[in-house]
C-alpha cells in the first residue's frame, strides 16, 4: 500500500518543489488559488512551470499587505522586481521598476521616446476582494485628465532603496456624484493617480493594456488610498486592480474594461450598485 508521504512525494515531483512550496507561502499571506490564470503561482495548474512568485503575486500581496506593510514592499518586494529586471503597475502604491524595450520616432520637430513596460496584469475575479480592499467606492465624473508629468519616484520619498527611480503620473480630477462606501460625501473633489502617458518627451506604456479614465465620463469607480501624504504629492489615491478600478457608466448601464469577469457589460448600473451595496453591509 502506497503511503501518503510517498504520494505526497510523487505529487511535489510531478510538479515542482519550490513551486509547491511558494504557493503554500502564498496562502499564508492571504492569496487565493487562482485556477487557470497563467501569470502567478497561485495559478493551480502552473506548478509544474512556475517556481518563483510572478508580479501579479507581488502585486496581490502588496495590495493586502499595503497599508501596513510601506516598508515590506521597499525592502523586499520592490528589489526584487529589480531583479528581475521587470516593472508591474502596482494597484495601490503606484510605484513600478521601468524596463526600457523600445524607442520610436515622432514627427520632424520633436522626438518621443516609447517605454513598453513589461507589467503583468493584476486580475481580480471576486467582488469580495474589490470591495474589501477599496477606501472609497463612488460613482464620479472626470472633471479634468491633468497633464501627465514625469517625476523622480526616489526624491518625492515615493521608493526607497535606489538612487533615482523616473516614472510618468497621469492624473485625474474627479467629482463624486454618489457614495457606495468610504469617509466622502457628493459634490466632493478627488485626485486619483494612475502609472505612465506622455511627458517630458518620453511615452510609457503597459503591456498589460493598461486603460486610463476619459475626460467627461461617468464611472463607477473603486478607490485605494494609501500612505502617502501631501508631501509625496502622488499616489494618494489610486484605482483597484489593473482593470477593476473604474467602469464607464453610459444610458444607465456599466460598460466595464474588456478584461475584467466582475460585473457584466449592459447590465443596469442601478443592478450593480445594489448588488455592491450588499457586499459592503455585509462586509
Amino acid at each position: 500500500m502506497t503511503s501518503y508521504s510517498s504520494q505526497l512525494n510523487d505529487a511535489v515531483s510531478a510538479w515542482n518543489a519550490s513551486g509547491v512550496l511558494v504557493h503554500e507561502l502564498g496562502h499564508a499571506l492571504g492569496l487565493l488559488d487562482m485556477g487557470s490564470q497563467k501569470y502567478t503561482i497561485m495559478g493551480t495548474h502552473n506548478l509544474n512551470t512556475v517556481y518563483k512568485p510572478t508580479i501579479s503575486d507581488i502585486i496581490g500581496v502588496n495590495t493586502i499587505w499595503w497599508r501596513d506593510m510601506k516598508k515590506l514592499y521597499i525592502l523586499i518586494l520592490l528589489p526584487l522586481l529589480l531583479l528581475l529586471g521587470c516593472s508591474c503597475s502596482c494597484v495601490s502604491t503606484g510605484t513600478n521598476v521601468e524596463s526600457l524595450t523600445s524607442t520610436a520616432s515622432s514627427s520632424d520637430s520633436s522626438k518621443i521616446t516609447e517605454v513598453v513596460i513589461n507589467g503583468f496584469p493584476f486580475l481580480i475575479t471576486d467582488i469580495n476582494f474589490l470591495v474589501a480592499h477599496s477606501d472609497f467606492i463612488i460613482v464620479g465624473k472626470v472633471d479634468k485628465a491633468l497633464p501627465v508629468v514625469r517625476i523622480d519616484a526616489v526624491a518625492l520619498g515615493l521608493v526607497e532603496g535606489i538612487p533615482e527611480l523616473k516614472k510618468n503620473v497621469s492624473s485625474f480630477q474627479i467629482s463624486v456624484d454618489q457614495v457606495i462606501k468610504g469617509d466622502i460625501v457628493p459634490g466632493d473633489t478627488i485626485r486619483v493617480d494612475r502609472n505612465g502617458g506622455l511627458a517630458e518627451g518620453i511615452n510609457e506604456i503597459y503591456e498589460d493594456d493598461l486603460q486610463y479614465p476619459r475626460e467627461g465620463s461617468t464611472y463607477l469607480m473603486f478607490i485605494c488610498k494609501t500612505e502617502f501624504t501631501e508631501e509625496n504629492k502622488y499616489f494618494m489615491y489610486m484605482f483597484v486592480g489593473t482593470y477593476d478600478g473604474f467602469s464607464e457608466i453610459v444610458d444607465g448601464k456599466i460598460l466595464p474594461q474588456e478584461n475584467t469577469s466582475i460585473f457584466q457589460s449592459g447590465t443596469s448600473i442601478d443592478e450593480v450598485i445594489a448588488s455592491v451595496s450588499k457586499v459592503v453591509e455585509n462586509s
